[in-house]
């Protein structure tokens, strides 16, 4: 291969690493974005319903009506075909019809708290793991890159040694 034509195939692997890289890295930080808004919703609906268990809450229908904002948007934010946002669903949903019962326990109200958290620390725990590694895609191409990058110093350097050649 020419040295122009190498040049140009080198110049353009750089560059398609480059976006990919920008890309997932982008991912990542909404995935991450997405992680701490879960987050937020839940400490919402928890907190809420535990202020409730405690008889802590001035206007109840101001506390169902932000636990029930909270609850569309976990219910939003979830992938209904996943095991473990299935539980975390089942959870909310249990919480959220609770909060709707002015006679439900403060016993009842504290599981279904305790419920959520459980279920929620499996799911959140799930996705930083996800951030943490990467977007498969990221981890894919820094393989490529790396393996590239040896067998290339490695055609490189081989021939150059006379050692090798005995």
């Amino acid at each position: 291969m020419s040295d122009p034509v190498l040049s140009s195939v080198i110049a353009a692997s750089v560059a398609i690493i480059g976006l990919i890289v920008s890309k997932e890295g982008k991912t990542s930080e909404f995935r991450q974005q997405w992680i701490d808004s879960l987050r937020q919703d839940l400490s919402t609906l928890i907190a809420n319903t535990l202020h409730r268990a405690e008889d802590e809450i001035q206007d109840e229908a101001d506390a169902v009506k932000v636990c029930n904002e909270a609850v569309a948007r976990i219910r939003l934010r979830l992938n209904p075909r996943e095991k473990n946002s299935q539980q975390l669903l089942g959870c909310v949903t249990k919480m959220a019809a609770l909060n709707g019962v002015s006679t439900a326990s403060h016993e009842e109200l504290r599981r279904a708290a305790n419920g959520v958290v459980a279920a929620s620390q499996v799911v959140l725990k799930q996705e930083w793991s996800r951030v943490k590694r990467g977007e498969w895609r990221y981890v894919t191409v820094l393989i490529i890159a790396v393996s590239s990058l040896g067998i290339g110093l490695w055609k490189m350097f081989v021939p150059a040694l006379p050692f090798l050649h005995r």
